[in-house]
C-alpha cells in the first residue's frame, strides 16, 4: 500500500529599514535653534533639515514611535519610550513565528535524513525513568526535558509491500516506520523475545504502536512500568474483548537507543523512558495508518506459530 505525507518547511525571516527624508531648507526655527536651515521643535534640529518621518521624533526625549517592526521577523511590542530623559523598557521582544515556550523544539524538514525526503524532528518530554528502573523523582520533579533526550521525527512513508515470511528485510530508519513487511502481523502483546522486524511494521500498517527496547544491563523494572502504564490507557473502541489497544512491546537488538516507540510514519526514541513524551507520541500517532482495524495476529515467537527461529536475519538495522 502506498501513502505519500508531506511536512513541514523551515520558517523564513527578512527585516526592513527606514530611510529618512530632507525637508525644505531655509526654514526659520520656531522655539529652538535652527542648524544648517533646518527646524527644530523644542529641540535640537538635525543638521540639515532632517526628520526621520515615520521614525524617531526628537521631543523632550527620544520617542521610538511605534517601536522598531522586522517585516516577518521580531516586534518589539510596546517599543522603547525615553521619559523625561531616562530610558524605560516597556513591553519587551516577542519572536513573531518562533516562540519559546515549555522547552525546545527543533524542526527540521529535512535537516535529519531517513527514508527519502528527510525528517521532521521534536525534541519533547519530561522527566523519564531510569534505565535501570524507577522512577528518576529529582528529573521528574524538576521537569528536565532533556532527562531522557527523547526525540520524535516524522518520516516519508515507504510502499507496504509483502513479501514472503522470513525475508531479509532492510529499512531507511531505525526503528523502521514503514515500508516492506510479511503477510502477517504480530499479535499485540509484549514479548519476551525479539519480534522480527517484518512482522511488527506489518502491525504498525494496522494503527499499532511498537515499544522496542535494547538494553546492555537490562531493563526489567522499565519495561513493567511501560506495561501497566499502557494497560492503563483508555481501550480502543475498535478492539474486541479481552483484547484492549494495539500495543507490541518487543527486545530489539538492532535498536541503537535504549528505548523507542514505532508507529506509521514516526518514532519516538529515547535513553529512559519518558512518558509524558509516550503518552503524546500515542495520542498523536495511534491508529493512524492505512490499514485501521484492531484485529490480533500471531505469537510469532511461540513455537507453535511454525516461524523458525532467526527468522529474518540477518536483517539490516537501517539509517537513522
Amino acid at each position: 500500500m502506498l501513502v505519500a505525507a508531506a511536512f513541514g518547511a523551515p520558517l523564513a525571516f527578512a527585516a526592513c529599514g527606514l530611510s529618512p527624508f530632507p525637508e525644505p531648507s531655509g526654514t526659520t526655527s520656531t522655539g529652538g535653534t535652527t542648524a544648517g536651515g533646518g527646524t527644530t521643535s523644542g529641540g535640537t534640529t538635525s543638521s540639515g533639515g532632517t526628520t526621520a518621518s515615520g521614525g524617531t521624533t526628537a521631543s523632550g526625549g527620544t520617542t521610538a514611535s511605534g517601536g522598531t517592526t522586522a517585516s516577518g521577523g521580531t516586534t518589539a511590542s510596546g517599543g522603547t519610550t525615553a521619559s523625561g530623559g531616562g530610558t524605560t523598557g516597556s513591553g519587551g521582544a516577542t519572536g513573531g513565528g518562533s516562540t519559546g515556550g515549555g522547552g525546545s523544539t527543533t524542526s527540521s524538514g529535512g535537516g535529519a535524513t531517513g527514508g527519502a525526503g528527510g525528517a521532521t524532528t521534536t525534541s519533547t518530554g519530561a522527566g523519564g525513568m531510569d534505565l535501570d528502573g524507577g522512577a528518576d523523582a529529582a528529573s521528574d520533579a524538576a521537569g528536565d526535558a532533556s532527562a531522557c533526550g527523547a526525540i520524535e521525527a516524522v518520516f516519508p512513508l515507504e510502499p507496504g509491500l509483502h513479501v514472503a515470511s522470513c525475508t531479509p528485510l532492510t529499512y531507511a530508519t531505525n526503528p523502521p516506520t514503514s515500508g516492506t513487511h510479511y503477510p502477517i502481523w504480530a499479535a499485540f502483546k509484549k514479548y519476551d523475545k525479539p519480534v522480527p522486524r517484518g512482522f511488527y511494521v506489518h502491525a504498525m500498517e494496522h494503527g499499532a504502536i511498537v515499544f522496542e527496547h535494547n538494553c546492555a544491563a537490562g531493563c526489567d523494572a522499565d519495561v513493567a512500568a511501560l506495561v501497566a502504564y499502557l494497560a492503563a490507557r483508555p481501550a480502543d473502541p475498535l478492539c474486541v474483548a479481552p483484547l484492549a489497544n494495539r500495543f507490541i512491546i518487543t527486545p530489539d537488538p538492532l535498536l541503537d537507543v535504549p528505548f523507542a516507540a514505532s508507529a506509521w510514519g514516526a518514532s519516538l526514541k529515547m535513553q529512559c523512558l519518558d512518558f509524558a513524551a509516550i503518552g503524546a507520541f500515542i495520542d498523536a500517532h495511534y491508529a493512524k495508518a492505512p490499514e485501521n482495524f484492531c484485529f490480533d495476529g500471531t505469537d510469532v515467537t511461540d513455537p507453535a506459530s511454525g516461524i523458525p527461529a532467526g527468522c529474518g536475519e540477518p536483517m539490516d538495522a537501517g539509517a537513522d
